[in-house]
């Protein structure tokens, strides 16, 4: 993680958000730091929250599902990339751009 722009990854803790129905938690065991964490450490593009959890490209095992979720299992090994979630309805979604959802 690192607490402000431009400043050195460290090891820290954080508050997750509240899980929703639809939500996984994963204990991740494996995670990739790439030049796309660089950027968004020296908030290049002017979108960084801080504290910012670096790394985006993960592996782990899953830790806990939320009700709705249905083809996973808490044990499962599971891989993650860096889009989080999506909304299936707007034109940047259908054209199968869920990396640049209008609504997340």
């Amino acid at each position: 993680m690192c607490k402000e722009a431009k400043s050195n990854f460290i090891l820290g803790d954080f508050e997750m958000a509240e899980m929703k129905n639809t939500d996984v938690q994963i204990k991740v065991t494996h995670n990739g730091i790439c030049h796309t964490d660089v950027h968004m450490r020296d908030n290049d593009w002017g979108v960084t929250k801080f504290p910012l959890v670096a790394g985006h490209e993960i592996i782990g095992n899953v830790t806990h599902v939320g009700a709705d979720v249905k083809d996973l299992l808490v044990g499962d090994r599971v891989g993650v990339g860096w889009i989080k979630d999506s909304c299936g309805d707007c034109r940047n979604c259908h054209d199968q751009r869920e990396n640049v959802c209008h609504n997340y």
